[in-house]
């Protein structure tokens, strides 16, 4: 079995480093919107900013997420 040292900074470390941090900027923002649209009472203007901005910016954060640990499990040879 082949040992990988993952002390060595790689590209493919860096990568998965900027998805990772990219995919929670995402989240925050998204759940900021979510949070606006739930803390003034379902308003118009908070319904199109949670509803059409935060849950597709969640959705996203999710999916960044997954490809980034996808990634960092092909990268050490896990998956």
């Amino acid at each position: 079995m082949e040992t990988v040292n993952v002390n060595v900074p790689d590209r493919a470390a860096a990568w998965v480093e900027r998805q990772l941090t990219l995919a929670v900027y995402t989240a925050i923002v998204g759940l900021v919107c979510v949070f606006l649209f739930l803390w003034y009472g379902f308003g118009a203007w908070t319904m199109g900013l949670g509803t059409f901005i935060g849950i597709p910016l969640l959705g996203l954060a999710v999916l960044l997420y997954l490809s980034a640990v996808v990634a960092d499990l092909k990268r050490r040879r896990a998956f």
